[in-house]
């Protein structure tokens, strides 16, 4: 009787996607100079110097090598040799989930306009490991202001974007990103060693449950992709943004998966234009600030999403309320 008479009056409608999106474009074309951290980082690591790990992974190159002959064997030593030659350590400067955009991160481009990438090799794991922490630490930092600085160019109200408020930001990052490492090493181990239980007795089996395994990582995505949007547009800790990125995906999981489907598609069939131009040509440029562009525009558009569907929430929980109220009296 009562879930009969909340029915009666119609509910606010869900934010729509389409004005997300032409938000967040709208916002970044407004605010230009947004595009500017993730187009520095592209430049560094084009026309940078490259750190490469070969000499620290040979040991893993030659027990690779060391594989019994067969077609397998070699195409995986081909892959991890070419990764170990040109695997550049800036490269984990791009940071999940929360990071700068970039354009060549994925790439690994060996030439410039001026010619091959200039390297400096490492020589001990220790300094190999150092640099990994600095470098992560450093792409958490740079992701976290550039978070902040669109969420506060998105802002209807402009929020106080002090020095202390944007650190208190990205401190929340970094703790929400070391939360997601020890989630994740909390899942991937354990499944590693199932998996490969299971592969023993049937690999048919194992395929089934891997399969179950990204279905439930495809759930969760909504969360992941919105865990940190609670930090930069309500000020919250990580673990409250967390906790609020779950509650957004409880109620409006289907049109927040649209949505990072959409932002998806056109972030990497746009990729596939800007990385036309090969990268000893200056028109690479051009390939860069399109990426840092568009990419800029989707995430102002998913904090606008985001702060929309909270507000939504909110109207309806509201509503519910007021109307269960007003039932029961």
């Amino acid at each position: 009787m009562v879930m009969e008479e909340l029915k009666k009056e119609a509910l606010p409608p869900p934010p729509g996607l389409i004005a997300s999106l032409a938000a967040g474009f709208d916002t970044t074309a407004s605010h230009a100079g947004v595009i500017l951290i993730p187009m520095l980082l592209d430049l560094f690591l084009w026309l940078g110097p490259h750190l490469r790990i070969e000499l620290i992974l040979k040991p893993f190159v030659a027990a690779f090598q060391a594989l019994p002959a067969s077609p397998e064997a070699t195409m995986t030593q081909d892959i991890v040799r070419q990764f170990a030659h040109e695997f550049n350590l800036y490269h984990v400067l791009r940071t999940l989930p929360v990071g700068i955009p970039s354009l060549l991160a994925g790439t690994m481009p060996l030439t410039n306009p001026f010619g091959s990438a200039v390297w400096v090799e490492y020589q001990t794991t220790m300094q190999f490991m150092g640099w990994w922490i600095v470098l992560t630490l450093t792409g958490w930092v740079g992701g976290g202001v550039y978070y902040k600085w669109i969420s506060d160019v998105t802002q209807p109200v402009k929020n106080d974007a002090s020095l202390r408020h944007t650190a208190r930001a990205v401190w929340q990052t970094i703790v929400l990103s070391v939360m997601w490492i020890v989630v994740a090493l909390m899942v991937a181990i354990p499944s590693a060693m199932l998996l490969g239980t299971l592969a023993l007795f049937s690999a048919g089996l194992a395929q089934f449950v891997m399969l179950i395994g990204l279905f439930f990582f495809l759930w969760m995505l909504p969360a992941i992709f919105f865990s940190a949007h609670g930090i930069f547009t309500y000020e919250q800790t990580a673990f409250a943004s967390l906790l609020s990125s779950l509650r957004m995906m409880r109620f409006t999981l289907p049109a927040s998966g649209l949505f990072i489907l959409s932002a998806f598609l056109i972030s990497q069939g746009l990729t596939l234009l800007w990385q036309v131009p090969p990268t000893n040509s200056w028109m690479t440029l051009v390939g860069i600030a399109g990426h840092a562009f568009i990419s800029s525009a989707l995430i102002a558009a998913s904090f606008v999403y985001y702060r929309n569907v909270n507000s939504w929430l909110q109207q309806v929980m509201e509503k519910f309320k007021t109307q269960a109220t007003s039932v029961r009296a």
